[in-house]
């Protein structure tokens, strides 16, 4: 239930967070939430790829990353792009693209955005 939807280093989408119940886990991909955990494979979790570095997750393979991964690396963020082909975390992180930081917070979704803007406003500019 942690979340940092009111972070300045979050990129807020306008999405409302569900409701969080003591008792019940809701897991969503609202920027500022832990970013949800999905079987990908036995033995292989949508979390394992999180914590060594920021990771782009990107769930339509057509869509363009070159803008973020150059930011990053102008910025020397570490930056891993994983394609991910799975219907159940496609449909749970809703948007084509999304930024996941080391701590395994969702920095930011979308389709497509100002990669500047983006790094910037994560990396606290």
């Amino acid at each position: 239930g942690y979340r940092y939807d009111q972070s300045p280093i979050i990129v807020d989408d306008g999405s409302q967070a569900p409701d969080d119940p003591p008792c019940v886990c809701t897991q969503n991909a609202v920027p500022g939430s832990r970013a949800p955990h999905v079987w990908l494979r036995p033995g292989v979790s949508t979390l394992d790829l999180f914590g060594k570095g920021f990771v782009l997750l990107r769930f339509n393979a057509a869509a363009r990353v070159d803008h973020f991964t150059q930011e990053a690396g102008r910025r020397r963020a570490p930056l891993a792009v994983i394609d991910v082909d799975h219907a159940e975390a496609r449909t749970l992180y809703e948007a084509p693209l999304v930024l996941v930081r080391p701590d395994g917070m969702v920095a930011w979704r979308g389709e497509d955005g100002d990669a500047k803007a983006i790094w910037s406003q994560v990396c606290g500019d």
